[in-house]
């Protein structure tokens, strides 16, 4: 299919869901209270309400302040390359809200034509038409139309995986290492990318081998005996032995890290010790990592240069309500807070419940796509839902799902028509819903 033929698609897609959109949000914000300020002070619309600004409501306006004034210390935790980009334009247009609006718009259609693109590499037409409506139909896809890095960073990861898939090896390297300043997940990017491009180099590891290695055992067991230990941690508390049991968790999180880090180290070493993927490695593998890790570095630099760390992102996370933990604890805290909660009470079980089916859709996801994609694709998957699942909340977990491009491939190649309707009515109607919810400034994601 010509690439002027997908693009007319594209743009005929994009424009019917930004009409849709314009269309919903401009009548909710007419009829539904709107909320002045992020507490509980409601009031009723007002003919003094902007519209268009509403697009940078929450997060957007971080970007637009970082653009515009630089860092607050704070503010660190919002990667750099999309409000530059806003900066930049704004020298043309001289407004810094329609820069990131545009911005925004721009990448979204350079989003589903890179998805459509790499859908096709391995799908018919018919399966990669599917994959670009379901993303721009996710309950959350609004984002991408705000001034919010969702679409910017979209479009690398898309971009980045389509020219690792054509072998331009260099052009993706160099949009991975953007969109690794574009979110933290990015870095996920570089190793799927890295992941990808030692397939199509018929460099693979032995994973008889890899089982055999005793740390990746003990990162297997160690693994299972702390899920198992955070399952039953009521019978634990039941029985007032928390402070054992805190400690054991504690030691456990630490060994877990150490031995993660063992298991790429040794994985690394299956790899290299092979005389051809070493030369491979040498010759074209280093220059690569270099490529794309150099934007995060810069980034990192810049961070210890002006505030002392270079991992400030992370410090500055717990001001946003985010602390390190384990993916699985975060699950069960969650299940336990909806069984413990009178079900019924919607202002104490809707923001949990809604994160929850979240996230269980796309560990699911990331679970079947080791079965049903490639293994690249798999990778960044997992790796980009592990990191959210690891800060201790799910809170904009479904915002950050917008950009697992995986699970729209995975759905797409659904051929049930009763799973197919209902997806596609659900989608629809909580698209709907949080738009609205999100134009009036109440909290969604």
């Amino acid at each position: 299919m010509s690439n002027k033929k997908i693009l007319n698609f594209v743009i005929l897609i994009f424009s019917g869901w930004r009409v849709g959109l314009f269309i919903v949000t401009f009548l909710g914000l007419s009829i539904i209270p709107n909320i002045t300020q992020p507490q509980y002070n409601i009031n009723p619309p007002s003919a003094d309400l902007i519209y268009w600004e509403r697009w940078a409501n929450w997060d957007g306006a971080h970007f637009l302040s970082i653009a515009q004034y630089g860092y607050e210390p704070f503010q660190v935790v919002f990667f750099p390359l999309y409000p530059l980009l806003i900066k930049f334009l704004s020298l043309l247009t001289t407004n810094y809200f329609w820069a990131g609006f545009i911005i925004s718009q721009i990448f979204t259609v350079i989003s589903l034509y890179y998805l459509y693109k790499l859908v096709l590499l391995d799908y018919k037409k018919n399966v990669a038409e599917k994959a670009v409506i379901l993303l721009i139909t996710f309950p959350t896809s609004f984002y991408l139309g705000a001034v919010y890095s969702e679409s910017s960073f979209l479009a690398l990861t898309l971009s980045s995986f389509y020219y690792a898939r054509k072998k331009n090896y260099i052009l993706a390297s160099i949009l991975a290492g953007l969109s690794s300043v574009t979110r933290i997940i990015g870095i996920c990017v570089i190793v799927a990318i890295g992941v990808e491009y030692l397939y199509q180099k018929g460099i693979k590891i032995n994973l008889k081998d890899l089982w055999a290695n005793r740390f990746v055992r003990f990162t297997t067991f160690l693994t299972i005996t702390t899920i198992i230990l955070y399952f039953f941690n009521s019978i634990f508390i039941k029985f007032q032995f928390w402070e054992i049991v805190g400690v054991v968790s504690t030691m456990l999180y630490l060994l877990f890290l150490v031995c993660i880090i063992c298991f790429l180290l040794v994985t690394l070493y299956l790899i290299l010790k092979n005389k051809r993927s070493r030369d491979i490695f040498m010759k074209e593998g280093l220059q690569l990592t270099v490529t794309s890790l150099a934007p995060f570095l810069i980034y990192s630099y810049y961070l210890y240069y002006t505030q002392g760390y270079p991992h400030a992102y992370v410090l500055y996370e717990s001001n946003w309500g985010r602390n390190i933990s384990l993916p699985w604890e975060l699950m069960f805290a969650y299940l336990s807070s909806l069984l413990s909660n009178n079900f019924f009470i919607v202002s104490q079980t809707e923001q949990i419940l809604i994160e929850f089916i979240f996230a269980l859709v796309f560990i699911i996801g990331a679970i079947i796509s080791f079965v049903k994609l490639r293994l690249s694709y798999a990778v960044f998957f997992l790796l980009a839902l592990l990191i959210p699942l690891s800060t201790n909340t799910l809170l904009s977990i479904h915002r950050f799902g917008i950009v697992l491009f995986p699970l729209f491939i995975l759905l797409a190649n659904v051929k049930n028509k009763y799973f197919n309707f209902v997806w596609t009515i659900t989608s629809a109607m909580l698209l709907g819903l949080f738009a609205i919810l999100y134009i009036n400034k109440y909290w969604v994601a």
